[in-house]
Parts: structure tokens; sequence; C-alpha cells
């Protein structure tokens, strides 16, 4: 049972194992009448949780409609952005031995370019307001110019633009109250730039810690 959640009770819990079998089942066997057994339990859960909401946590009832403070949402970052709490202490306990630095390849026009063809299409442009679509579009010249000016960045001879580490913090409602801010899932959205950079960084930090292993 989650209490904390007013509208799960044991009828929603016992779907959603249900859901979970049916899925599975449908994966293995890939039948068309195992996934439509999976869509009428997904459709059958979501009937049952929106009889169960309150009135005023329902989306369509815009009567109720108020908007959470700022003073709130800055109080709710403040704390879950914290470095010094539990959960971000757990993913950065790693070890990091000095002696095994070593001098890594520069990226290349290739990385670049794979960097830019992987990304997803469709998603927001983030700060900058320049889309995928149209960065997959440009002619070769950038790729040459954006390949140079990283190469300029890792060897230290330009500090990354402010740009590169903008993000926009978003916030996706989701089920039980509107008025509090753990009831959203809040993600973030890098420029393009950004997210091709850290792309091309997170490959190169990877390869190296693959050879040291």
């Amino acid at each position: 049972m989650r209490p904390e959640n007013y509208w799960w009770d044991e009828e929603i819990e016992s779907k959603v194992v249900k859901k979970k079998k049916a899925y599975k089942k449908w994966i293995a066997t890939q039948d068309s009448e195992e996934r439509k057994e999976y869509t009428r339990i997904s459709r059958e859960i979501k009937r049952s949780v929106e009889g169960n909401e309150k009135p005023e946590d329902k989306r369509e009832d815009s009567t109720n409609l108020q908007l959470t403070s700022r003073k709130n949402w800055q109080k709710y970052y403040k704390q879950l952005l914290k470095e010094d709490r539990a959960e971000f202490q757990k993913q950065n306990n790693h070890d990091i031995n000095d002696g095994h630095a070593r001098s890594v390849e520069l990226t290349t026009c290739d990385k670049v370019q794979r960097a830019i063809k992987t990304s997803k299409s469709g998603k927001a442009s983030g700060p900058g307001a320049i889309s995928i679509e149209l960065r997959k579009a440009a002619p070769s010249i950038l790729l040459n110019f954006l390949q140079n000016y990283l190469v300029t960045v890792f060897k230290g001879r330009q500090t990354l633009p402010s740009d590169f580490k903008k993000e926009i913090i978003s916030n996706i409602f989701e089920r039980g109250s509107k008025h509090i801010c753990a009831n959203c899932r809040s993600i973030t959205v890098l420029s393009f730039l950004g997210r091709m950079y850290v792309k091309i960084l997170k490959e190169r930090i990877e390869v190296e810690f693959t050879d040291l292993e």
C-alpha cells in the first residue's frame, strides 16, 4: 500500500500486478491478443485511479486550479538539490586515482557528427531555442567549426560558454495534490550544444574507464 497517495488502494494494486504480468507475457509472445489484454488492463487502471481522485486534484477541474507559490518551489528545490543529502552522497563515493591520468584523444568531426545524428528529434530546444532538426540539417562547415571549438575547450584554451551549462527546469504533474511540489516530476532541459557537449564528454569518459578496467 502507498498511504501517501490516497487514490492507491488494494484493488488498484492488484490490477497493477496483473498489468505487469500481462506486459511480460505480451513482450515474450508478441501476440496481438496479449497486447490487447495489456491495453485493456492499463485503461481499467486509469479509470479506477480517476474514480478515486478528489475533485480538486483532477486536471480538467479548472475551477480548483491554484498556482503553487514561487516561494514554495524555491524552498523545494533548495532542499532537493543539496549536494550533502544522502541520495547524492551514495552516487558520489567513487575514489579517483590520479595515477591513471593520461592524455585523451581529442574529439573529431566524426564524433561531433555522431553526437548530432544520434540526438532524438522532436525534443524541446532548451536555452537558445535552436531545434535539433535545424542542427541535423546544418552544412559540414558547422561540424568543422564545432569540432575546432570543442578542441580548444578540451585543451583549456577557452572556457565552456555559460549557455552550454544553462538549464531550464520544468515540472510535470503526476498524481495527487497540485499544491505539493513533490507530486511533480522535475526535468531539466539543456541547450542543444550543451547536450551535444555532454554526450561527447560522456563517451570519452566511458572509453577511458573501459580501458582502465
